[in-house]
């Protein structure tokens, strides 16, 4: 938001943004639920850290980094990075 003047905004960016701001909140919703469970074993809180890890990554690819001095067009970014996944 402090940063809006100087971002060119693209609505499949927005979109897939906002997708996975609600995949984030669902993903907390269900693992709140998992502080009653007792007997974990490695491999389960290594797949609980899994998702994490990955929706992490997740976030990192939507949106870039936004340096202070610079001017973003999510346009070609999104492009760049679907590129390898058109048919």
């Amino acid at each position: 938001m402090l940063s809006r003047g100087r971002i060119r905004l693209y609505w499949p960016t927005l979109v897939w943004a906002l997708l996975l701001l609600l995949v984030v909140v669902q993903s907390w919703w269900a693992m709140f639920s998992l502080r009653e469970h007792e007997g974990w074993t490695f491999a389960q809180f290594a797949r609980v850290l899994l998702q994490t890890v990955v929706l992490y990554l997740l976030a990192g690819l939507v949106l870039p980094d936004f340096k202070e001095d610079t001017d973003v067009n999510l346009r070609p970014l999104f492009l760049r990075s679907t590129a390898g996944f058109s048919g």
